[in-house]
């Protein structure tokens, strides 16, 4: 437990005076002020009380917490905070934080970065309800309210455990981001007890809920329910806040002779809305279809009913109205009530929902408002200048036109013109229009009835842009673009011939729908040049798009691109709007000598993201293969690229295997908000100015590329950025606490720590599933929890999973579920691991053909310690002989035809390799690598491999030490070998690579084609025939592509390697490096293709989570440390197969059956703790000892006793390593 907090820090954080220095900083807030002053932050109520005050985090668990700190204004609205760190005298902790103040919430963003080896599971942060009166929590929303005097409230998010929480401090989830670094987040909201809306406002008072207008007139009432048919009914009741935006009313029921009912009522405001959600308790015996709810609009003029929305208007003096949806018959009302229906959820329950919306006659937008007034439409700006007036239609063709109106407010949002007709002779003309605003789009529908005998073809709509200086159409969008003398067009959608207009009128398309009525319609979007998203805008300037935050601070230039290896650069160039969220820009190109280069880009923003596509043109030939995107982070303060997987099921019924989410690089900016780029090329060719990125042949001379730049809340991890653009519902995944390979010690319990996360703004309802089996198949963990998430809320818990054994595995799966739907899951593998170490590694042939520093450097040198690796195909001995005792030898590779015209630079090449391999002290050098591939069993390229390589570098070798093996040849293509020789190149080598591809065979499987022992065999043959070399298997192979007839399951990869090293031994090969130490490939480490072989090959997955196959190679390494061959055994029954060895622990024998054969099909594969072999066979043995001492696949041991100088043995295809048997 960790000690107390000194009480001088308590002191500083918790206690220090309210009043504020001259160096503070303050924002200005909506009823509230937030101002940071030493190290701490204080939310102020509008008269500048102080209310709570914020701090850092406590470690809780560990010594460190924070004490303070420096702070600046990073934004408008955000202040950052770098703190102090107490009681950490290593000085591995740090912890900054970003508090957001947006209208009447503070945010707060915290980064903590700790070494792994701490706890950080307790970790609280500081916070102080200074002079609260009392507190309340609500667990639906996981909120806490804090109450204050004079009709205030803070509600306080909880982001953590909330019973872990005192009077300072509250406990936070962490969201382990990678690199050592977490993030947690946390928001605090002051409420008024008056709720306010966008143009009106929500209280309580003497027992009912009033809707204020903006002028603070009551225009609506709001009480609970009568049951009419039965006697109860609510009078009056009390309130409490139960959020920023929500009042709960416990109504009082009189006259109840059966003291049974109970009505209870949320009031929720959003914008202008209300929308009352009403609980309603009763017995069986009552009859409530004719309850109503009490509601009157207080000094209405007139209301009109509208069927086609069930909602009923109440008019006003004012140009105001109230509409109230009707969920019940629409007739059963008066002026004080109005009928519901009432649904029934069970046990005497019953709930029911209205809904009020407060609507001013001028209809406000997001960049504009709508009004009408002298029989016109009119669009104005934010700066309230009439930007568009919208009128009726003009048959053109005939005499009749519109010419002004009346008009009604049919919905909250929406204007019916009933317009009047000139000019119509017959009388039986009618024009009826509804302008609909939403967000800065005005949608139009009209409709029209003429008599048949009238030409309506030549009909245009009404409108004028006003003082537009010039207009712009654009034929692939049929929008035309009406410019201003400030940064702001209006896109009218053309519905009709565009070239058939004038600056008064657009003709538009009719559609027929009979009885001589037609209808059409047309659309019209205000468009300011900063084009605001949801946490984003997007600006231009000078030729490049800037991705800025939603307060205007530019966080990434986007500007053109660099054409592959050659020297076009599109940078700069004519930007454009070319819709209300698009940019396009022309760009132009600098050194392109063949003038045909050409790029166009085009910058969506939509809701959260800035996407950009590209367009290029570029003359036959050019290659575009290193193209990038020139970009650059403006005053980022880090940034991390993150691959990021999703499990899914095989369609087919076999294991489920890793996709690519998305590649993010997540850009920091000492902000409250990330900017993640959705990496599409290369992730690896990348600087601060540049990324690659991929373009795609649309076979017409063009090429197309498209990339995405999303800002987000810099508390989400990239996972659940990834998912949500993905539009997955929500993501899982494994965040355990540091742990190497997820590989613990003799003594250690093996825990994971899942983390789900709702990606989509709303509510999630599920089951968490979490279990685990070992390699016997035995469950070890099975658990389940109902869990509740909030939008983009994150669950994390820890779960502990024991093994049986030493060494062990354990195959995990977490999943959520709806119902029967599975929302997501995740899979991992831990494991327990005994320490051993080697006495014979100078004689072992045990090497490694290639592996990355994941998760580090040093943790992956600790792994090939333990392995037992010898030797490296690739490195410098003087580093990996104290690194994990290992010598390194020299493996590159060349084209046949490089340099063919210098040999000087060949020849430098050469002294340039043969001298590292000196300083490296590498014994041999893998020159050349697969040339035999593409063209196997032909012998094509062993005679330039001679010519042209092997007599100049022999030439070029006096005075080195270094020995020369062959190129890696490629399977059992010993019609390669055979031309080496031929070609005189036998004498200058002085051993032999090979690489024995296998493919769905077991290794001991002899005969040709992908084989292992069978290539062998060839091998051995063919080099005897022209004289011994040793022979040296620099890539060997249980590669564990999922769900492939041609490779290897996980759990028979385990098998393979056993009997792959077993051979190796026996067969006297000089060295077995196995390819590969992690899955993924070297151009993209740790990353992610389910389609490609090549990232499969591994022993590890690309996060360097154990497979089986560790534990395998782990158990024949030891098993072979010091061991030599003595013989093949025979058996009675031929299927049972054996080689015998001699240990420093007595004879050993590696023994399995083969009654099922050496091939075998994986395309439906089974999951890793279900043995695949069917066939158990009993043997007998000889022993002289009181038991046998078995060891399984993964090292597991166990001992079988002998009785009268024998053992019986079960045995099937997996090899089982035998200790304690007489020679056979």
């Amino acid at each position: 437990m960790k000690k107390s907090t000194p009480f001088f820090i308590l002191s500083y954080l918790l206690i220090a005076s309210s009043v504020v220095s001259a160096q503070s900083i303050t924002i200005q807030g909506t009823d509230c002020t937030m101002v940071a002053d030493a190290g701490l932050v204080y939310i102020q109520s509008s008269v500048g009380t102080n209310l709570m005050k914020l701090g850092g985090l406590d470690l809780a668990w560990e010594d460190p917490l924070t004490n303070g700190g420096t702070f600046e204004q990073i934004s408008p609205n955000a202040i950052a905070i770098d703190y102090t760190i107490a009681n950490d005298p290593a000085g591995e902790v740090a912890v900054h934080g970003v508090f957001t103040l947006t209208g009447n919430s503070v945010k707060i963003n915290y980064t903590l970065t700790a070494p792994d080896h701490m706890v950080l599971g307790g970790t609280m942060a500081y916070r102080d309800n200074l002079a609260a009166t009392g507190e309340v929590y609500f667990s639906d929303t996981n909120q806490r309210r804090h109450d204050y005097a004079n009709g205030i409230s803070i509600f306080e998010s909880i982001n953590g455990n909330s019973a872990w929480r005192d009077n300072w401090k509250q406990h936070v989830y962490l969201t382990n981001v990678g690199n050592d670094t977490y993030t947690c987040s946390t928001q605090f909201t002051v409420a008024p007890h008056i709720i306010k809306g966008s143009e009106c406002t929500m209280t309580f008072d003497s027992g009912s809920v009033y809707l204020k207008d903006a002028d603070g007139i009551d225009r609506l009432k709001l009480g609970g329910l009568d049951l009419m048919w039965e006697d109860p009914r609510t009078s009056g009741g009390t309130a409490q806040l139960i959020s920023p935006n929500q009042i709960a009313v416990d109504f009082t029921v009189i006259d109840d002779s059966s003291g049974l009912v109970t009505v209870n009522g949320i009031y929720s405001l959003h914008n202008n809305t209300v929308t009352v959600d009403y609980t309603l308790s009763a017995p069986s015996s009552l009859s409530l279809r004719g309850t109503m709810i009490f509601r009157q609009a207080l000094n209405s003029t007139a209301n009109t009913y509208f069927t086609d929305t069930t909602q009923r208007r109440h008019d006003f003096a004012t140009p105001m109205s109230v509409f109230e949806t009707i969920v019940g018959n629409s007739t059963w009302k008066d002026s004080l009530k109005q009928h519901v229906y009432l649904t029934d959820i069970g046990n005497d329950t019953y709930t029911c929902t209205t809904q009020f919306t407060l609507a001013p006659h001028t209809l406000q937008g997001r960049d504009c408002a709508m009004y009408f007034d002298s029989g016109s439409v009119y669009i104005k700006d934010n700066d309230n200048i009439d930007r568009l007036i919208l009128g009726g239609l003009d048959m053109v063709w005939e005499t009749p036109r519109t010419y002004g109106g009346t008009y009604q407010l049919i919905s909250p949002n929406q204007i019916a013109v009933d317009f009047t007709v000139i000019d119509d002779p017959t009388g039986l003309v009618s024009v009826y229009g509804i302008f609909k605003l939403d967000e800065n789009t005005v949608t139009v529908d009209y409709m029209l009835m003429a008599p048949t005998p009238l030409s309506l073809g030549g009909t245009m709509a009404f409108r004028q842009a006003l003082g537009s200086t010039g207009n712009t159409y654009f034929a692939n969008t049929t929008q035309r673009r009406y410019d201003f003398a400030t940064p702001i067009s209006v896109f009218e959608n053309i519905n009709g011939n565009a070239s058939w207009r004038d600056s008064w009128k657009q003709h538009v398309y009719l559609t027929d729908i009979g009885s001589d009525t037609y209808t059409c319609s047309t659309q019209f979007t205000v468009a300011p040049h900063t084009i605001v998203g949801t946490n984003l805008a997007m600006r231009s300037e000078d030729g490049n798009v800037y991705v800025q935050n939603a307060y205007g601070t530019d966080l990434m230039q986007l500007g053109g691109i660099n054409i592959g290896w050659k020297p076009p650069i599109a940078n700069g160039g004519t930007v454009e709007l070319i819709s209300p969220n698009q940019f396009g820009i022309q760009y132009d190109i600098t050194n392109d000598v063949s003038g045909q280069v050409s790029v166009y880009g085009i910058y969506t923003c939509n809701d959260n993201t800035v996407d950009a596509d590209f367009i290029l043109t570029i003359p036959s030939g050019m290659s575009i293969g290193g193209t990038q995107i020139r970009r650059a982070a403006i005053n980022k303060t880090g940034d991390a690229l993150e691959k990021i997987g999703r499990w899914e099921r095989d369609e087919l019924g076999g294991v489920a295997y890793e996709v690519k989410s998305a590649y993010l690089r997540r850009f920091e900016f000492n902000q409250s908000v990330a900017l993640f780029e959705h990496i599409q090329g290369n992730a690896g060719w990348q600087n601060n100015q540049t990324q690659s990125i991929s373009f795609s042949d649309n076979g017409d001379g063009t090429y197309a590329a498209h990339t995405s730049y999303t800002v987000d809340n810099a508390s989400r991890s990239s996972q659940a950025v990834a998912e949500h653009l993905n539009e997955q519902t929500a993501t899982i995944s494994f965040v355990n606490q540091y742990q190497p390979f997820n590989v613990w010690q003799s003594g250690q319990t093996p825990e994971v720590t899942i983390q789900l996360t709702s990606v989509q703004n709303q509510t999630l309802t599920g089951t968490l599933y979490v279990t685990a089996h070992d390699y016997d198949g035995n469950v070890r963990l099975n658990t389940q929890q109902a869990i509740n998430l909030a939008a983009w809320q994150c669950f994390e818990k820890a779960y502990s999973i024991p093994l049986l054994h030493l060494p062990d595995i354990a195959f995990v799966e977490a999943k959520f579920m709806d119902d029967q739907t599975e929302i997501c899951f995740t899979q991992t593998n831990v494991g327990v691991l005994h320490d051993y170490t080697f006495t014979d590694k100078q004689n072992s042939n045990f090497g490694i053909s290639a592996y990355f520093d994941i998760p580090t450097q040093s943790d992956v040198h600790g792994l090939l310690q333990r392995m037992g690796i010898r030797w490296n195909r690739n490195g410098d001995t003087t580093l990996t002989s104290t690194q994990y005792d290992a010598v390194s030898c020299l493996h590159n590779n060349v084209t046949p035809s490089q340099w063919s015209n210098d040999p000087a630079a060949k020849n430098a090449y050469f002294q340039d390799m043969l001298t590292q391999c000196d300083n490296h002290q590498n014994p041999y050098w893998e020159f050349g690598n697969e040339w035999n591939m593409s063209t196997i069993h032909t012998g094509t390229h062993a005679d330039t491999y001679v010519n042209d390589w092997l007599i100049p570098l022999t030439a070029q070798r006096a005075g080195h030490n270094v020995q020369l093996m062959s190129v890696g040849i490629a399977g059992a293509d010993t019609t390669f070998l055979n031309a080496i020789a031929s070609n005189g190149g036998w004498n200058m080598l002085d051993a032999i690579a090979m690489h024995p591809g296998r493919g769905n065979f077991t290794p001991d499987y002899a005969e040709g084609g992908w084989t292992y022992l069978g290539a062998i065999n060839s091998f051995k043959t063919a080099i005897n025939n022209h004289g011994y070399k040793p022979l040296w298997l620099t890539e060997v192979y249980a590669c564990t592509y999922p769900n492939s007839g041609w490779k290897d399951s996980y759990r028979r990869a385990a098998e393979n390697i056993i009997l792959t090293y077993a051979y190796g031994v026996s067969e006297n090969i000089a060295g077995v490096e196995f390819y590969q130490l992690h899955d993924s490939v070297w151009h993209d480490r740790g990353g992610i293709n389910p389609n490609d072989s090549e990232y499969h090959y591994g022993i590890l997955y690309r996060d360097g989570t154990l497979k089986p196959s560790l534990l395998a190679f782990c158990a024949i390494a030891q098993a072979l440390d010091g061991a030599t061959f003595n013989k093949y055994m025979t058996f009675t029954n031929p299927d049972i197969k054996g080689i015998q060895y001699t240990t420093p622990h007595g004879n050993m024998a590696i023994i399995w059956n083969r009654a099922e054969g050496y091939v075998y099909d994986d395309s439906i594969e089974q999951d890793p703790w279900v043995d695949h072999w069917n066939t158990n066979t009993t043997i007998t043995v000889n022993s002289s000892q009181s038991s046998l001492t078995i060891i399984d696949t993964i090292g597991r041991s166990n001992t079988v006793p002998v009785s009268g100088g024998s053992a019986s043995l079960t045995v099937n295809g997996a090899p089982i390593i035998v200790y304690g048997m007489t020679a056979q």
